[in-house]
């Protein structure tokens, strides 16, 4: 019974954490876990806002990871926005990450491959 009792709460603390970028899987949905302020369209993607990872594109040659994000309000004034800066910090440690606004309804997240086994922003959505 003991046994039972620790492999369901393994099994649901697996559902309730942030993920780290490198587990994140494509056709997924995700919430929000930090606000993103893109300052000069006057938008913020607000924590819980739920997104679903369209694509992950890795580039090689300058190291750095998109992870591409459709939102459900698209932004109908913003085409496109300029590319904002947010530090993430985790104990002992800082990283840097890259998002924009890109065809109304996506948002890319550009990140150092040096970072990908770090947490993300995202906690897998339950439906």
């Amino acid at each position: 019974m003991k046994t039972l009792i620790f492999c369901f709460l393994f099994y649901l603390s697996s559902y309730g954490s942030i993920r780290p970028w490198d587990n994140l899987i494509i056709d997924e949905s995700y919430t929000l876990s930090e606000e993103l302020s893109l300052e000069k369209e006057g938008y913020d993607f607000e924590v819980g806002e739920d997104m679903n990872l369209e694509d992950i594109i890795p580039l090689g040659m300058i190291n750095v990871t998109i992870f591409k994000f459709r939102f459900e309000n698209c932004l109908d004034d913003y085409e496109k926005s300029e590319i904002y800066m947010k530090s993430l910090y985790e104990p002992h440690d800082v990283q840097e990450m890259g998002f924009a606004l890109y065809d109304y309804c996506y948002l890319e997240i550009y990140l150092e491959n040096l970072d990908l086994y770090k947490d993300s922003i995202f906690f897998l959505r339950y439906n």
